[in-house]
């Protein structure tokens, strides 16, 4: 299943939104990204490691010279063949012969890859996909939630300012609404419903009508 394959990214984040979603960096120049089940490496020149280490999620941060990537531009290579290299080679170790890859990755540099024998898998569906939150991200939101909790009712009753906003009269902050009246459910008061208030007789006023002239 392509799910199951790990992806391969050869972008800069600022272009392109599932490098950044993926990675949290922003490079102006193209890096190379791999996220596996567990794992995110990120292959990048000398320019951007440190802060790379510094500031993406990845697990690890390689200096793409560890894959000779110095001596191919000493040699002259370059573009796309350079690029091509130091990814075959950067699989190998892993021992990855097939990736899947976004439908905008650099086609000089696929052409160059299936040259060398790495099958890739283009998925078409990464919008969606950075859309739904990864798990990092989920148990993130869960711990700022917790560490931010309050119950909002009991911060009232512990700030004597805020509870005497909730009083029936302003004028008389002491004197309880005789209208309100609670019964019990579930061992706790509520607020009475309709038909469960009281019934009040109401005094009938008799009409007095004036006699005489006025």
């Amino acid at each position: 299943m392509n799910e199951a394959l790990p992806l391969l990214f050869c972008a800069d984040g600022y272009r392109f939104p599932d490098v950044y979603h993926t990675t949290r960096f922003l490079s102006p120049d193209p890096i190379i990204a791999l996220e596996e089940v567990e794992e995110l490496i990120i292959v990048t020149s000398s320019l951007e490691e440190g802060r790379a280490k510094k500031e993406s999620r990845a697990t690890s941060v390689i200096n793409w010279d560890r894959y000779g990537a110095q001596e191919l531009a000493a040699q002259g290579v370059q573009g796309p063949e350079l690029t091509a290299t130091v990814i075959k080679r950067f699989l190998d170790e892993r021992e990855l012969a097939r990736v899947a890859l976004p439908a905008y990755f650099s086609v000089g540099i696929a052409d160059r890859l299936r040259e060398m024998g790495v099958e890739l898998v283009v998925l078409n569906d990464l919008g969606e996909r950075r859309r739904a939150k990864r798990p990092d991200e989920l148990e993130a939101d869960m711990a700022r939630h917790v560490d931010t909790y309050s119950d909002e009712w009991a911060d009232v009753l512990a700030d004597p300012a805020r509870l005497r906003r909730f009083t029936s009269f302003i004028n008389a902050p002491d004197a309880s609404d005789p209208n309100i009246i609670h019964v019990p459910e579930r061992s706790m008061p509520r607020a009475a419903r309709a038909g469960e208030r009281p019934q009040q007789e109401l005094p009938v006023l008799a009409a007095t009508i004036p006699v005489g002239a006025p």
